[in-house]
C-alpha cells in the first residue's frame, strides 16, 4: 500500500513521473523466477531485496491499481478508510481488507485475493476481431488467459482510425467477453489497457524476460 499511495500521490504532482513509475512496475514487477505469493508478505525479503522489492512493492502497486478496476477507486479510498478506522493500533490482515472491500463494493472478492495475494498466476489479456453488424461498428471479443472463472476487471481500450480515436471500455467475466464499439471510420489499431491499470503478461514483457534469461 506504500507504494501504491505514493503512485496517487505523483498522480496528483507529476503524472508524467506516475506513468513512469507504472511502466518500470510493469517492466520489473514480474522478472524474479519463480513468482512469490504476496501473501508470504515480509518473509520474501529472505529472499533478498532483489525479490521483496518488485512482489512487495511493485507487484503489490500493481495488485491495487487493478482492485481499482473491479470496485472503482472510491469504493478502494472508502475501503482503506474503513481499514484505518475499524482497525486503528490494532492488529489486523488482509483477510480483514478484504471483508470491507466485499461490505463497500457489495461483492463477493474471494476469487480477486484467491489469485492476486495467494496465487502466482499473472492473466494475459487480448482482443479478437470479429465479424461487425454495420459499417460503422468494431465488434470484438476480450480474451482472458490464465483466470479463474470467476475472474472479472474493467478493461480499457483505445481504438485508432483514420478520422480519431475512440476510447471505450468493458467490464470482463471469465476468459471471454464479447463487445461492440461505435467507431467513426476504418480501425487502425487497437491498444488494450493504454494506462497500465491491470497487471498482465504482455507481448513486450515477455520478449524482454524471454530475451534476459538466454
Amino acid at each position: 500500500v506504500a507504494e501504491y499511495l505514493a503512485w496517487r500521490y505523483l498522480l496528483e504532482k507529476d503524472p508524467a513521473a506516475a506513468r513512469t513509475m507504472v511502466a518500470r512496475a510493469m517492466r520489473d514487477a514480474l522478472a524474479p523466477e519463480p513468482l512469490r505469493p504476496l501473501s508470504e508478505g515480509l518473509h520474501l525479503f529472505r529472499e533478498g531485496n532483489e525479490v521483496a522489492y518488485p512482489a512487495l512493492y511493485q507487484r503489490g502497486m500493481l495488485v491495487w491499481r487493478t482492485l481499482e478496476t473491479v470496485i472503482d477507486r472510491e469504493r478502494v479510498d472508502a475501503a482503506l478508510r474503513e481499514y484505518y478506522k475499524r482497525y486503528a493500533g490494532r492488529s489486523a490482515s488482509i483477510g480483514d481488507f478484504r471483508k470491507i472491500c466485499e461490505e463497500i463494493s457489495g461483492r463477493d472478492l474471494s476469487w480477486f485475493f484467491d489469485y492476486y495475494i495467494n496465487g502466482t498466476q499473472i492473466p494475459e489479456i487480448t482482443i479478437r476481431r470479429m465479424a461487425a453488424g454495420a459499417p460503422n461498428e468494431y465488434a470484438g471479443e476480450i480474451v482472458v488467459k490464465n483466470v479463474p472463472a470467476d475472474y472479472q476487471v474493467r478493461v480499457e481500450m483505445r481504438i485508432e482510425t483514420a478520422s480519431g480515436s475512440v476510447s471505450h471500455s468493458v467490464a470482463t467475466r471469465g476468459e471471454v467477453t464479447p463487445f461492440t464499439v461505435t467507431v467513426p471510420g476504418p480501425v487502425q489499431r487497437v491498444v488494450v489497457d493504454p494506462d497500465l491499470r491491470i497487471l498482465r503478461w504482455t507481448e513486450g514483457l515477455k520478449t524482454l524476460l524471454i530475451f534476459s534469461y538466454r
